[in-house]
């Protein structure tokens, strides 16, 4: 890292504000001078270097990581390794596109932890955007494996912070995506080592296997229960506590932290925390369609749909919407095999301001128990040989008719 003039660089870059620094790495705010742009710079540990392993996954997950390309996920640069001359000590980092804007979880503290609740719009429009980007990784065979509000920027475009709606949150870019499996050979056990990351973690990682797509789920559906409660699932002063919450301990009841959560979201909220990851939603898609189903809200086009399958289990349903009304949703029950079940309706939720938000009281009606909806029977044609039967009796009997006519 050289420091001409009193400026810290790497390469071509100008490093000029630590933005924050973790276990593992540091995060600084830099400027590329070739390009005459701002970036964000991810410093690893130099120690790493000496991690055969750790270089080999280096080389080839940064490659992966850096042929993503989706609008909610954050633009990867560079992943290099610096030493003398270049720098004037050995430096591993990665460049990326420098988002300006705050973190979820600053977002959270600002509304839920002070019981002041998202717009319901916002909280669909969040997770629909973010359900994409999980969705699309998970395509590409990558899984993040520490989701949690610091992993999310909230980006504010220009226009929009110029338009006087700052209640509004930014656009949700995802980040670090792929560092867990750089940075630790055990990527389940990477988040545990700090007390931010462990209330989000999944069972299965608590218990120190490997880290999976419905462990991504997981972490959305803890980030879903903080942003409509207010509060954590699990919380204690002991990071190891706290896994053993997540691993043995079913979370409480959504609305007895907030009484105004209606029933259709209770439901997906604990869903998507379920202990097991083959029982949680299919993907992120269906589960951000379940949130807009619960609110009454249209689900965005872009969001796929699960594949319906012949099969279906009475445990494993999850409402999925598939068309709505001003006044009524229409819901498919889908199961996580993706079989599809009757439809039913959820309740609408309005505010003295016409604006939905959770806390706001409602009469909620209560989802009717999906049933399984009969296949229909494929419609036969009536044999051809009968018809022309019924034609040739019809000649004979008139030739008959005429027959007598003639002799009478």
């Amino acid at each position: 890292m050289s420091t001409d003039t009193g400026t810290q660089r790497l390469g071509k870059y100008e490093l000029r504000e630590l933005l924050g620094r973790g276990r593992m790495t540091e995060i600084w705010k830099a400027y590329d001078t070739q390009l005459q742009r701002p970036v964000a710079i991810k410093i690893l540990r130099a120690d790493l270097q000496n991690d055969p392993d750790f270089m080999a996954r280096f080389e080839s997950g940064s490659r992966v990581v850096a042929s993503l390309y989706h609008p909610n996920i954050v633009q990867i640069h560079d992943f290099h390794t610096s030493g003398p001359p270049e720098s004037e000590r050995t430096s591993i980092y990665i460049v990326m596109d420098y988002i300006e804007g705050s973190t979820l979880a600053e977002y959270i503290r600002n509304t839920s932890h002070r019981q002041s609740f998202p717009a319901t719009t916002d909280i669909v429009y969040l997770f629909a955007s973010i359900s994409l980007a999980v969705d699309y990784a998970h395509q590409q065979g990558m899984n993040h494996l520490d989701i949690h509000p610091d992993n999310i920027l909230l980006y504010k475009r220009a226009e929009k912070a110029s338009s006087g709606s700052e209640g509004t949150p930014g656009e949700p870019i995802l980040i670090n995506l792929g560092i867990a499996q750089l940075l630790s050979t055990n990527t389940s056990v990477l988040s545990g080592s700090l007390l931010k990351d462990v209330p989000y973690i999944s069972p299965e990682q608590a218990r120190g296997n490997a880290g999976t797509e419905g462990s991504d789920l997981y972490s959305l559906g803890v980030i879903l229960y903080e942003m409509c409660t207010g509060k954590l699932p699990f919380q204690n002063d002991s990071p190891s506590a706290i896994m053993t919450q997540h691993i043995n301990t079913p979370p409480p009841s959504p609305s007895l932290l907030n009484p105004m959560i209606p029933p259709a979201l209770e439901q997906v909220i604990l869903h998507s925390l379920d202990k097991d990851p083959m029982v949680r939603f299919p993907n992120a898609s269906s589960m951000a369609a379940a949130v807009a189903d619960a609110f009454n809200i249209p689900v965005p086009e872009s969001l796929s749909r699960p594949v319906s399958s012949p099969e279906v289990t009475q445990s494993s349903i999850t409402p999925v919407l598939v068309a709505s009304t001003p006044s009524t949703v229409v819901v498919q029950s889908t199961a996580t095999d993706g079989a599809v079940t009757s439809p039913g309706t959820t309740p609408v939720i309005h505010s003295a301001l016409d604006t939905p938000r959770i806390a706001l009281s409602q009469t909620p009606t209560p989802m009717p128990t999906p049933t399984t909806l009969p296949i229909p029977l494929q419609q036969t044609r009536p044999p051809q040989r009968k018809r022309r039967g019924l034609f040739v009796s019809l000649i004979v009997l008139v030739v008959l008719m005429l027959g007598n006519v003639v002799l009478g």
